[in-house]
């Protein structure tokens, strides 16, 4: 009985071992490339934050969770960061509410989408 209980004992530990040292060394990971999204943003005081998040890893921190890269820019010229924004030069701008509800991005930067 004491041969039986420990032939069962060995087999249940070697199960929850896992798989063979053969067959782990076999599998490769796959690098699979990372989503990267460019955003940019001017001096405003609502916007500063951003500059913030950037410079204490907290956009890395939630870009390496969610599995995408956050790519930020200061454009020092409010107008031109819009500009370059609806060129599809950047995923996203940070803007006030009238302009991004009266201006269009282009076709390059909603294609993405």
């Amino acid at each position: 009985m004491k041969r039986w209980l420990l032939v069962v004992t060995s087999l249940v530990v070697l199960a929850a071992c896992g798989k063979a040292p053969e067959t782990q060394q076999a599998a490769t990971p796959v690098a699979k490339e990372i989503p990267t999204y460019r955003v940019a943003w001017s001096h405003y005081t609502g916007w500063e934050p951003w500059a913030y998040a950037d410079s204490s890893g907290i956009l890395k921190k939630w870009g390496d969770k969610y599995g995408i890269k956050i790519e930020l820019t200061l454009v020092n010229d409010y107008v031109e960061s819009i500009n370059l924004y609806t060129a599809g030069k950047f995923d996203a701008c940070a803007m006030t509410n009238m302009d991004a509800l009266t201006i269009r991005p282009s076709a390059a930067s909603t294609a993405k989408r």
